[in-house]
Parts: structure tokens; C-alpha cells; sequence
């Protein structure tokens, strides 16, 4: 096995400004770990945060952790054994292991690391000599089941807002049985406890149901888990507390301007798992600024729409006046002003990007983004003017009632915007990126499936074939993988024994993928097939805020919608265009082979 590259670390350590080094001494030990490398790891502004609200206690030591390396760029290499950044030390040395993971394909990386680090993977087979394991981030309020069995507690929240619990909890008993530390956690909102609660499943194969079991300190309130929010995001910053150039955005000091998002779009988890939508001040949010601009000259604004942000031309005005360059994480055609387009352009950026998500109104209509031609025409139109010398739009395919009119025009509305595009500035660029899209839990669009692979592929070949030969920029996620994410983000406890095998049969493959289900006995279309509106679901105990009835009202409301479209103006349904297409290409085929 090969060893950590010691002047990696300290070039890593020499390299940033803000690190945090303390030492051990009586101190509750924490190992931050994020799933991916170090690059990826130091572009998430929830992972700087979390280290930051840790090391702001006087005893605790919180050291970063991340996927060596070797593991990225050599996937059958030896795994090397992953030491925390800051002393190089292993997992096994520190109390607590809390793992970061915003993305479900991590999951895989995360089974490594431990299995590298020589922790038992599953939590019941841990005692008191092994580091408690907890797990937090996007896909722990999305759907932990898959991994759920490997944590000893699973954090369904912000950590601003359930941090004082957690640390109060550790002082008292993170040296102590390991079953009373868990128990005490148990007690806390948002604090969910895996061991101390049981699934089951029915005779076909589907997810049944949960229950919390007699290792629950207080099973009468056990159910539901509701995810815990921060109020006021004023009383904190969420800034970049680690300054890097090794990293995405390593030019950028950024700053979370807002959380969570007020516009609903049914597919979106920030719309509904993260509400309501809380802004921050603009003189608090300037101050921060003045201290990041001591460090860098280009000011990243971080937010799930940063042009909907309330108070942006202020900001941007308040920026430029301190002489920052602005950057954005995000911005909607509907909401962005002149005056950010053009504090952006005069920033340098030559590249803006906005997400129509579906290309056609009707389609817009049933995800409910309320976006038209006119508004999208309107963005390109402002944008040119500015000086924008290339846009980027990023789609999704698949989504639901979707028929192949729909996908069909996002080459038509890509090559629309082209066209005005090259009326500002001929021969500007027009960069396509498509996604097929993943239902996720706690939106209105989770009851919905995904679709086969075969239409996905078919999707794919034939907007990489028309916008291509247009001139358009083409960038496409693997839909093979994509459904994996899928099955990972709509999954049962079950995966959690499909990630372990995996590891042991050797590299991250979609062979091995398969290959592990089958070993489990597991249908990939138990987690892909739309979920019936009644049916149990495996994320159904978390409460995210919005109740299910008020988002199944949406899930209705979106086939209302494509209906009454469908009906007015004479639809004609994606199968039959398809059957059309079929009978098409065989008398093709039947025509060359007499030929």
C-alpha cells in the first residue's frame, strides 16, 4: 500500500491562508471528511462551514480530510490510507469522524476511505475503541438510507443550527459507551440515530415502512426526523474561511449571499427542502467582503439563484465601489439586471450562464419554471449587449410528461438564442449542457420515475448529432451513471450491502454495479419506476418542512397543466412520434438490405 505523499500535505498546508492547526492536547477530535479530492473539496463553500464552526471551539480540533489523490486520476491503484491534512494523521486516531457528502455517486469513495482506513463499515459492528461516525450535508437531508447503516448518527439539517447540541452531547459522552452517546443524540431534533430504528420490506420487493425499535430512548417520539434550519443567517458567515488557488474558484473569496429558494420549481430541493428562503443583510454581507478583499480581488457571490437575491444591485453597487471583481454561482434569465450583467462582464467574465432546465413552454409549464420565449430572448438580448461573448444553458431530459417535441426543441431554442446571439457579436458561442434528470425526495417530482435508458441514450445521440453539426458546444452526463445516482438518491438501507460489495469486488464500475445487485437479489427498477402516490417511501420519516400532501397537490397539478396544454393544442404523445420513428427506420433497413 502505498504511503501519503508527506510533501503533498505540507505544499497543500503552505499553499492556503486560514488553515486552522491546533493542538491535541485534551481536546475532542474531529476528522472533516469529504468524500472527493482535495480540488473539489475546497470549491464547497458548506464543507469550509462546517470547519470553520467546529475549530471555533476552544476544545475541539477539527482536521480536513479528503480522497487521496491516486484514487481519482488511478481508480485500480492500491487505495493509500487517508490521513487528515493538517497533522497527517489516521482516521482511527480521532474521536469523531464526520463525513461531508453533497453528491450520491461520492457514496462509493466514502465505503473506500473507511475500508482503507481499517474502520468496520457497518456501525453495529463498531464499539467504543472506533471513532463515532456521523454524516451530514445535502444528500443527509435529501435520502441517507443507502449509507444509513454505516453512521452512527445521521445529521437532517443545517450544522449551524444543530451543532450546540452535537458538541454539548460530545463533551459529556464521546469518550464513554458508545450506546448512551448514541441515546442522548437520539433526544434532538434532526438528530436521527439509524440503529434505533428498523425497516422492512414487502413480498415483492418494495420498500415497506419504518419503525423505531426498543433501542430508542423515547420511541413515542421518534417519527418523524425533522430537518432543523438556520434562522437568521445574519448572527454567521458562511464565507471562504481556507484560501487556495488549488481549487475550482481558488481566485474567488466567496460568500453565501442567501439560502434556500422561493420559486417552487417542482424538481428542485432547494425550493422545497431548504424553505423558506432567507437573505442576508447587504452592509453584513459588505463587511465580509471588506476582509475576503484583503486576500483576493474577485468576490464570488454563492446562493440556489443569486439574481433573485432582493437587494443584488445594491450588493453589486456596494462591491464595485470597494473594487471587487464579482463572480456568481447562479442566476436566472427572469431576474438578472443590467447592473449585475454588467459588473460581470466588467469582472471579466466572458461566459454567462443561465438554465431554462426544459426547452419548451409546455414542458417549462409542468416543472413549473415560469419562463417564456420572450424573457429567454430578452436574457440573450441583454446579455450581448453587455459584451457576454459566449452563453451557456443547461437543460435536463427526461423529465416528467416529457415527449420528444420537447427534447426536439432544445435544439430549436439553443439555435434561436445562437442566432441572436450572433447579432451582438457574430460567431459568439452558444455552449449546451444536458442532464437527464433524477427525481429527488421531498419535491413535488419524487413520486415520478426516471426514464429507460434506451430513450435517454436515443436523447442524447440525437441532440449531440443536431447541435453539434449547428456549430453549438455539446456537453452531456453519462445517463448510465446518472440512473445509478438515481437509484443511490431514491434507495432503501438495502444499497447500503450493494456499496460494500462493491469495494470488495474491486474498482467502481457499472459492471461491478450490476454485479452487486444481483448478488442482493435488488431490481435497479424498484428505485427508478415512478413511486405510487400511496406507497411508502424510504425517505418518508424525514420531514423537510413542506408536508407531503402540499407537495403531492403539486405532483397533480403538474399533469393538470400538461393536459390542459396537451389538449389545446392537439399534442401528439411521445410514443406514438416514437412508433412513427420505428416504422420509419425498419422500412429503411428492409429497403437497404434488398438493395
Amino acid at each position: 500500500m502505498p504511503k501519503p505523499n508527506r510533501n503533498e500535505r505540507y505544499e497543500r498546508l503552505a499553499a492556503e491562508q486560514g488553515g486552522v492547526i491546533k493542538d491535541w492536547g485534551g481536546k475532542i477530535s474531529v476528522a472533516l471528511v469529504f468524500p472527493n479530492t482535495y480540488y473539489v473539496a475546497m470549491s464547497s463553500l458548506g464543507y469550509q462551514a462546517v470547519y470553520s464552526l467546529m475549530n471555533a471551539e476552544p476544545d475541539v480540533v477539527c482536521e480536513r480530510v479528503f480522497l487521496p489523490d491516486i484514487a481519482e486520476q488511478q481508480p485500480d491503484a492500491p487505495f493509500p490510507k487517508p490521513v487528515s491534512l493538517e497533522s497527517g494523521r489516521p482516521l482511527t486516531d480521532f474521536d469523531v469522524v464526520a463525513v461531508s457528502v453533497s453528491f450520491e455517486l461520492d457514496y462509493f469513495n466514502i465505503v473506500r476511505m473507511l475500508n482503507a482506513a481499517s474502520i468496520p463499515l457497518f456501525s453495529d459492528e463498531r464499539d467504543d475503541r472506533h471513532p463515532f461516525l456521523m454524516v451530514g450535508g445535502a444528500c443527509a437531508i435529501d435520502n441517507a438510507e443507502p449509507i444509513a447503516p454505516f453512521f452512527d448518527l445521521v445529521v437532517v439539517g443545517e450544522a449551524e443550527a444543530l451543532w450546540p447540541a452535537m458538541i454539548d452531547t460530545m463533551r459529556q459522552a464521546i469518550r464513554g459507551d458508545r450506546e448512551a452517546l448514541r441515546q442522548a443524540m437520539a433526544l434532538y431534533p434532526g438528530l436521527y440515530i439509524p440503529a434505533f430504528y428498523d425497516t422492512w420490506f414487502e413480498a415483492n420487493g418494495r420498500y415497506g415502512g419504518i419503525r423505531a425499535n426498543s433501542r430508542h430512548p423515547r420511541p413515542d417520539i421518534a417519527l418523524p426526523i425533522s430537518r432543523q434550519g438556520a434562522r437568521n443567517l445574519n448572527e454567521f458567515a458562511t464565507v471562504s474561511k481556507v484560501l487556495t488557488r488549488n481549487t475550482e474558484f481558488g481566485d474567488a473569496y466567496l460568500m453565501e449571499v442567501a439560502r434556500g429558494c422561493a420559486r417552487g420549481c417542482r424538481f428542485c430541493l432547494a425550493g422545497f427542502a431548504f424553505l423558506p428562503q432567507r437573505d442576508r443583510h447587504v452592509p453584513f454581507l459588505l463587511e465580509q467582503a471588506k476582509e475576503g478583499l484583503k486576500y483576493r480581488d474577485k468576490v464570488g457571490l454563492v446562493g440556489a439563484s443569486v439574481s433573485d437575491y432582493r437587494y443584488i444591485d445594491e450588493l453589486v453597487v456596494g462591491l464595485r465601489k470597494l473594487g471587487a471583481r464579482i463572480s456568481i454561482s447562479s442566476m436566472r434569465a427572469d431576474s438578472m439586471t443590467p447592473t449585475l450583467v454588467q459588473a460581470l462582464i466588467d469582472s471579466g467574465a466572458r461566459t454567462l450562464t443561465f438554465a431554462p432546465e426544459a426547452a419548451s413552454e409546455r414542458l417549462r409549464r409542468v416543472i413549473n419554471k415560469r419562463l417564456s420565449y420572450d424573457e429567454v430572448m430578452g436574457a440573450t438580448d441583454l446579455l450581448g449587449k453587455a459584451g457576454a461573448r459566449s452563453i451557456k444553458m443547461y437543460y435536463m431530459i427526461g423529465l416528467p410528461t416529457e415527449e420528444q417535441s420537447d427534447v426536439e426543441q432544445i435544439v430549436s431554442l439553443s439555435m434561436a438564442v445562437k442566432k441572436r446571439m450572433d447579432g451582438h457579436h457574430p460567431g459568439g458561442e452558444i455552449q449546451v449542457s444536458v442532464t437527464p434528470f433524477v427525481p429527488k425526495s421531498h419535491t413535488p417530482f419524487q413520486w415520478g420515475g426516471m426514464f429507460p435508458l434506451d430513450v435517454l441514450e436515443n436523447d442524447v445521440n440525437y441532440l449531440k448529432k443536431e447541435l453539434r453539426r449547428q456549430g453549438v458546444t455539446f456537453k452531456i452526463e453519462s445517463p448510465k451513471w446518472v440512473r445509478v445516482q438515481g437509484t443511490l438518491a431514491r434507495g432503501d438501507r438495502r444499497l447500503a450491502k450493494v456499496l460494500a460489495y462493491m469495494t470488495e469486488a474491486g474498482n467502481v464500475s457499472m459492471v461491478n454495479w450490476q454485479r452487486a445487485l444481483e448478488h442482493h437479489g435488488l431490481d435497479q427498477a424498484w428505485y427508478l419506476d415512478a413511486y405510487d402516490e400511496g406507497a411508502p417511501l424510504p425517505w418518508g420519516h424525514i420531514e423537510s418542512g413542506v408536508s407531503f400532501s402540499a407537495m403531492l397537490r403539486q405532483w397533480n397539478k403538474a399533469h393538470v397543466e400538461a393536459e390542459d396544454y396537451t389538449t389545446a393544442i392537439q399534442y401528439k404523445p411521445r410514443a406514438e412520434i416514437r412508433l412513427e420513428h420505428a416504422v420509419r427506420e425498419h422500412a429503411r433497413l428492409v429497403e437497404a438490405s434488398a438493395s
